[in-house]
């Protein structure tokens, strides 16, 4: 089969958004349809402002500008990107006759390809504009509330939505979408070769992710402190262009607590890190995913994480105690010491937890199972 794919980025071409949940899902699923004798178009926006192609693996890529039209612009925010969407996909479609076709939400700007394609074209939603308006408090303007209506107009257009997680799909259902359009893919990666070290010794945590409070980073000085005040020796190794100071996580540190920062990482030297931890910790308010979450459990190590994004759903029924209230910083501690103390068997259980729901293999199944039932609905 042929299918066109829609995103902000695409790891190693779009750098920009090559490290985001979007990218990697994009990434790992056409990569995996390839492999499995499929064919994969993407569409994506370039950094540069030009239109070109790109042949990568198998795959072929196209860059597509930004395209800014002042007078329209005032009077139909983000007119312009919609129109520069639904050209390429006209032009394409008319091409390569696509079997399906995927369209990221993105506030709506592909809501032509969804009503004109109707019979072949979902919708995928990593995050909603309503959600991310409301996580960072955006002020309401007429620019906003045009997205918004864009938006819902989007969903009402589709005949299918795939969402990442149950999380999400609750957050659709309340938008007022049917449950029976509304289906969950996780995404999958395909992971870290895991170790099972020995349970116990010094804490040796590990956070990966931006540097903003979203991520819930001004949440760990006082799990820190909490720590110290237990007498409990710990490195926190910080994987995130950081500015310490905004989080109130400069110098110096609570006794016994060791920080270290780092950030560039190759694949390679991220995954030694994820190899080498103890814990993997998530103090997030919010989460599109979580990608690192399923890192930590396909490298078999143990997640101590706020109830965001992916992480009910990875840390279910006898796990679930790992699931923590970011700013209750003695229940956070005492998970992280419980975690490292089970290292092995905390980490064997999510490693199956990884393989059965969240790699590449079990996403790419999981995704032409939606897509075969879409268009047989059709």
């Amino acid at each position: 089969m042929r299918f066109l794919f829609l995103g902000p980025g695409f790891p190693g071409v779009a750098h920009s958004e090559s490290g985001s949940g979007i990218g990697t899902y994009l990434q790992c699923l056409a990569h995996e349809l390839k492999t499995r004798g499929h064919e994969c178009h993407l569409i994506i926006w370039s950094n540069d402002g030009q239109e070109y192609t790109l042949h990568q693996d198998g795959l072929t890529i196209y860059l597509i500008p930004h395209a800014y039209w002042r007078g329209v612009e005032r009077l139909f925010p983000d007119s312009r990107d919609m129109a520069t969407v639904f050209r390429k996909v006209l032009a394409l479609e008319s091409q390569r006759a696509f079997d399906a076709i995927e369209v990221e939400s993105d506030e709506g700007v592909s809501k032509w390809v969804l009503q004109y394609f109707k019979a072949k074209s979902f919708l995928r939603v990593f995050t909603t504009l309503e959600q991310m308006a409301r996580i960072k408090e955006v002020p309401e303007n007429r620019i906003l509330r045009h997205r918004l209506a864009r938006e819902q107009k989007s969903f009402r257009c589709t005949s299918m939505v795939l969402v990442p997680s149950q999380m999400h799909r609750e957050e659709i259902l309340r938008m007022g979408v049917s449950g029976e359009l509304v289906r969950v893919n996780y995404l999958g990666i395909k992971g870290v070769n895991s170790s099972f070290s020995q349970s116990g010794g010094e804490l040796n945590i590990l956070m990966v992710g931006s540097f903003d409070r979203r991520k819930g980073y001004d949440r760990l000085r006082p799990v820190m402190e909490t720590l110290a005040k237990k007498k409990q020796k710990a490195t926190f190794t910080i994987i995130s262009a950081a500015d310490a100071a905004r989080m109130g996580l400069e110098q110096p540190y609570p006794a016994g607590i060791i920080v270290k920062w780092l950030h560039s990482l190759s694949k390679d030297e991220l995954c030694r890190q994820y190899r080498e931890t103890g814990v993997f910790l998530h103090l997030a308010r919010y989460e599109s995913f979580g990608l690192p979450l399923i890192e930590a459990a396909s490298a078999a190590v143990p997640v101590v994480s706020t109830s965001v994004g992916i992480a009910p759903e990875l840390l279910a029924n006898d796990l679930a105690r790992f699931l923590v209230d970011g700013d209750n910083p003695t229940a956070v501690a005492d998970r992280l010491i419980e975690a490292v103390e089970a290292r092995a068997s905390i980490g064997r259980e999510l490693r199956l937890r990884f393989e059965k729901q969240f790699s590449v293999v079990a996403m790419t199944d999981g995704w032409l199972d939606s897509v075969s039932r879409f268009l047989g609905k059709m």
